[in-house]
């Protein structure tokens, strides 16, 4: 009995009264009724105990996956400037594809084609300073104006205003409705291209503590 209420006072329960022993009385009168209450306030304990449990082992489930992020080696990862509780990661693909290949390829990594790290010129450049450089090839982004020529959008749904275009960017010349940065001819600045041009994918996966 005695664990129990040190159980119940650790897991901030509201004990009955009737549970407890009267100061002048050591024993409580062994009925039917008494021998209830004892296993129903037993279950109970039980019963919370286990979901106590559950919500423990789920946070720290995320704290871990949080700190993997960080320390992923396949991963670049950034912490995001607005939310410190949440992680932005990017890796390239292997192989040169499609955009909507590419695309796919991310998505089966757990992530998408990059969108949060690309919005930002700053922050483009960074990433593009760790997984790129002057001299790499182009990569595709999460951006498109497939669905309306010259209304470009980004995966999540926003739209693309203030967008660092390169140069004459974007032009659709030859049906050009997918987005690419251009590391060494335009200094991360973005193109539109031929969404079946077959280029490397930039994929970005979201972690959230």
């Amino acid at each position: 009995m005695r664990m129990m209420l040190m159980l119940a006072i650790f897991l901030g329960l509201s004990i009955k009264e009737s549970y407890l022993l009267p100061v002048n009385q050591t024993t409580v009168p062994a009925t039917e009724e008494n021998f209830t209450k004892l296993l129903d306030f037993d279950q109970e304990v039980e019963e919370l105990v286990e979901q106590r449990l559950t919500t423990y082992n789920a946070d720290l489930q995320v704290l871990f996956n949080y700190v993997k992020a960080l320390h992923d080696p396949k991963w670049f990862s950034v912490v995001d400037s607005g939310n410190p509780n949440v992680v932005y990661q990017y890796q390239l693909t292997t192989t040169a594809n499609s955009w909507h290949d590419s695309r796919y390829i991310c998505q089966s990594k757990g992530g998408d084609l990059a969108v949060h790290g690309m919005k930002d010129y700053e922050t483009r450049t960074n990433i593009g300073n760790v997984l790129l450089n002057e001299g790499a090839p182009d990569v595709w982004i999460g951006m498109n104006d497939i669905s309306r020529e010259g209304t470009f959008v980004w995966l999540d749904g926003s739209s693309a205003s203030n967008v660092n275009w390169a140069n004459g960017e974007p032009n659709n010349a030859g049906n050009e409705d997918c987005v690419l940065v251009r590391p060494r001819i335009y200094a991360y600045k973005l193109n539109d291209g031929a969404c079946s041009s077959t280029l490397t994918g930039l994929c970005e996966k979201k972690v959230t503590l």
